[in-house]
């Protein structure tokens, strides 16, 4: 795969493996963290370095909710800054769904910047998406992702997630040759008011493309607030 950097050659994809479905209600929560890299549907955007991440959301009104998102990123500037907001609502008392719409900003590689929508259903620990975007960070083309996982909790404050997800369009394979499949086992345990994190992703790239999105492990903690 190629880096986001344009004075490196070339430039890949981009966000985060750790972006929750938002609450329904409450006041606004955020959260801080350091990973070990920054892993988005199996591809790493931060050169396989740490990242620290940082994000605020609040509820608005009747469902709607809005945040702001950031983390060191392998690009011109070093950061990425995510604006997003959506509509969030139960269907029954275990099955909702979410409609989104995210901006993916790099306030140093502004030619990067794209707008994906997002359809999102949820049942108990049950989850699926789609995301769409007309121009697939910088590629003039359309880009889509399927996704579908679980999040399944133990005992003892233990959550086991996996999950996987397809993505593909001429903006995708502009970018790296092939649509792609990317698979996802994380465990997670809060512990003396800290989140712990640890994930193995793999992706089916193959050749050059695949240099970083390969299979890694990656470890994160971080404080919700």
């Amino acid at each position: 795969m190629k880096r986001m950097k344009t004075r490196k050659p070339m430039a890949g994809l981009l966000l985060a493996a750790s972006m929750a479905a938002p609450a329904f209600a409450g006041g606004p929560t955020g959260f801080i963290g350091l990973s070990s890299d920054y892993v988005f549907r199996g591809v790493s955007l931060n050169n396989e370095s740490p990242a620290l991440q940082a994000g605020i959301q609040t509820p608005l009104f009747g469902g709607l909710y809005a945040g702001l998102w950031g983390s060191k990123a392998d690009v011109e500037g070093d950061v990425e800054l995510d604006l997003y907001g959506g509509y969030k609502a139960h269907i029954t008392r275990e099955f909702s769904y979410d409609l989104g719409v995210r901006n993916y900003r790099f306030p140093g590689e502004s030619r990067l910047d794209t707008v994906e929508g997002r359809v999102r259903l949820n049942w108990n620990w049950l989850h699926t998406a789609y995301h769409y975007t007309p121009d697939y960070f910088g590629t003039d083309d359309g880009g889509h992702h399927f996704a579908a996982g679980a999040d399944i909790p133990l005992p003892q404050g233990f959550k086991i997630g996996v999950g996987a997800g397809h993505s593909f369009g001429d903006g995708v394979e502009r970018r790296f040759g092939e649509g792609y499949n990317d698979y996802r086992l994380s465990v997670n345990k809060s512990w003396q008011g800290l989140d712990f994190g640890a994930a193995v992703t793999t992706t089916d790239l193959n050749g050059a493309e695949a240099r970083d999105a390969d299979t890694r492990a990656v470890i994160s903690v971080g404080k919700g607030f």
